[in-house]
């Protein structure tokens, strides 16, 4: 239990410091600025789901999504993610005329995320449970987002370090994060 409250403590520290420091950078140009949404609500289809993600400034975005993660023994696995991105190629596409409607380009960012476990009954004739592990996970990504009207698709690659939170174990290990999906309400 201790871990999950250092683990809100951390998020809520990290977002506050995004969030100050990115009053300190300059206005964003009018190019720019017109057009990137600040607040867009999507559907993901591969790993069902819903995401949120919001405009700090012309390149800085926190996503925040909630989605299965799995199915194991008849039960979903549901997830919890947060992430903080910069976007680091809009100029250069909006130079070339690509779309950057929608958060589209490349980015560099920071994913933590939460995995409930549960004890699940088993599929035999004896009595016992499978026991799948809380997980809290953290770290670097990079990652692609591409928008064509209503469509979504997100491609996102990292290492992170994963924390099973009853036996106390942790592990580096691959962060791949695929989604594909529909846009459902941008303001």
């Amino acid at each position: 239990m201790k871990r999950q409250y250092l683990l809100f403590i951390f998020t809520i520290f990290a977002l506050k410091c995004s969030l100050c420091q990115s009053q300190n950078l300059t206005k964003p140009s009018d190019s720019l600025n017109s057009n990137i949404s600040s607040n867009i609500f999507r559907l993901s289809f591969i790993l069902p789901g819903i995401i949120y993600e919001y405009g700090i400034t012309n390149n800085k975005s926190i996503k925040a999504e909630f989605n299965i993660a799995g199915f194991a023994y008849g039960y979903f696995i549901p997830q919890i993610q947060s992430e903080f991105r910069t976007y680091y190629n809009l100029k250069r596409r909006l130079a070339n005329g690509k779309d950057i409607n929608n958060f589209s380009g490349d980015f560099a960012s920071f994913l933590m995320g939460y995995q409930f476990g549960s004890h699940l009954p088993s599929q035999s004739n004896e009595v016992y449970y499978v026991n799948l592990e809380d997980v809290i996970y953290f770290g670097p990504t990079w990652g692609i987002q591409r928008n064509k009207r209503k469509f979504h698709f997100e491609f996102n690659l990292g290492v992170g370090y994963f924390i099973l939170l009853e036996s106390k174990e942790g592990k580096f290990s691959p962060l791949v994060d695929i989604s594909c999906g529909i846009k459902i309400w941008k303001f």
